[in-house]
């Protein structure tokens, strides 16, 4: 790899890190100019060129494509919202209805992956959306695909470590889920309609 492999270091460092240092996009597009600035300054200047005047630009340019993942566009209905206008939503439960993505046991509570997509508010059942995670207090059988309902304590989720430690909200958010929920029990989650398909049908067999 030679030459190439400081700018490809730089580039996925500007991936991993930037979620991070969360860069937004008028930070990551200043970064890439100022850098590209640099190079040119260097060219025009015919100084010896290296490598590693690179660095930056690609650092950058890896941070600018980390953005739209790390930063993802949240839709006016997203169940985000309504957790932070609702105080009691970590303490009062609500019930929620969506199609489950992922099933991960865990001793003797389960981790239910859930594309959201109704809420029931004021009006009745609403049309809501995101992606959450739910703890559930027991081992329940769901697979993916299944269309569940769950009373669930919602809440948005935080980080509370000191710096260097692992932070659990970023991990969350790169996998979509921007809000987390628990069920006290089993007999809160209902199993609307079965799933159908090939991840259904996947961990059936296991």
């Amino acid at each position: 790899m030679g030459p190439l492999l400081p700018p490809f270091l730089s580039f996925a460092s500007g991936i991993a890190l930037g979620g991070s240092l969360g860069f937004g996009y008028a930070a990551a597009i200043g970064a890439l100019l100022l850098s590209l600035l640099l190079v040119i300054f260097f060219y025009l200047k015919k100084y010896r060129f290296s490598p590693l005047a690179l660095i930056p630009l690609f650092f950058s340019l890896g941070t600018l494509y980390a953005i739209p993942y790390s930063t993802p566009e949240i839709p006016s209905n997203h169940i985000l919202y309504r957790v932070r206008e609702d105080p009691l939503a970590g303490r009062a439960a609500t019930q929620i209805e969506g199609v489950v993505d992922l099933v991960e046991s865990t001793g003797r509570r389960t981790k239910v992956w859930l594309d959201l997509d109704g809420i029931y508010g004021r009006s009745g059942w609403e049309s809501s959306s995101g992606k959450l995670l739910l703890t559930v207090n027991a081992r329940v059988e769901l697979l993916p695909g299944d269309r569940v309902r769950a009373l669930a304590m919602l809440s948005e989720p935080r980080t509370f470590g000191n710096p260097g430690e692992f932070d659990y909200r970023l991990w969350l958010k790169r996998r979509g889920a921007l809000v987390t929920g628990y069920v006290k029990s089993e007999r809160l989650v209902e199993r609307v309609r079965e799933g159908e398909g090939a991840a259904a049908f996947l961990q059936k067999t296991r």
